[in-house]
């Protein structure tokens, strides 16, 4: 900015021009002069050196002057550390998703020699909506105890099995009879940690020859509880 002058002679003092510096626009030498910021301010500038945010954004060091932002969590998760970094994740000791639920209807028959899907079409409870399509998808991380009862009708001289698959895939082995009477009770209980994103759990069943599973909330259960994050 210049200073008027009625003699227009310049004295000690006077400022005849602005320029503008690094990451400013603008400046002059005459009139009203105006500086803008055309890139944000280095934090070694003492500004942050980003140039927009978002509601619930905090501003953290990602790696000595560099500064960044972590965006909002989601409800009821805490600010904890990751890899030496601020994050969100579920408070330690959170309830975890839980469920219980049975078969009801037309009994369902296994095929002889092949793996199949037990289905379990009734809900008792399922805290989180995690369960349908007798699929459980927890949508928290954590171990889980994971417990399954059905009550089979085998030809004599017919072994089944019961299992615990994750993804798509046998997990663990929970039973096997052996029939000699015409009936095979199968149960069984384990321990599986799921990811709370993608990790599912299912029952399978296999049986050498056809054999029926009673569709009966005294007869054929799943269930599962989250015991630790």
């Amino acid at each position: 900015m210049t200073r008027s002058r009625d003699n227009a002679t310049n004295v000690a003092g006077d400022i005849s021009g602005v320029t503008a510096g690094t990451g400013l626009s603008g400046g002059g030498t005459n009139g009203a002069v105006t500086l803008d910021l055309s890139t944000p301010v280095a934090s070694t500038n003492g500004g942050t050196g980003l140039s927009s945010f978002t509601t619930g954004d905090i501003i953290y060091s990602s790696s000595g002057n560099t500064l960044a932002k972590l965006g909002i969590g989601t409800t009821s998760q805490v600010l904890t550390v990751a890899s030496g970094i601020p994050s969100w994740a579920a408070p330690a000791g959170s309830t975890l998703p839980a469920f219980y639920a049975y078969g009801v209807g037309i009994n369902q028959t296994l095929i002889a020699n092949t793996n199949t899907k037990v289905t379990f079409n009734t809900e008792e409870y399922d805290t989180d909506s995690c369960f349908a399509s007798s699929r459980f998808t927890p949508t928290k991380a954590g171990y889980y105890v994971m417990t399954c009862y059905v009550a089979t009708t085998a030809p004599n001289s017919t072994t089944t099995r019961l299992y615990l698959w994750k993804n798509g895939a046998a997990y663990v082995y929970l039973d096997s009879v052996y029939a000699t009477n015409g009936d095979a009770d199968l149960s069984g209980t384990a321990q599986v940690y799921l990811n709370g994103t993608t990790d599912y759990v299912e029952i399978y069943a296999f049986s050498g020859q056809a054999t029926v599973i009673a569709k009966n909330i005294e007869y054929g259960i799943f269930q599962g509880v989250g015991a630790t994050a």
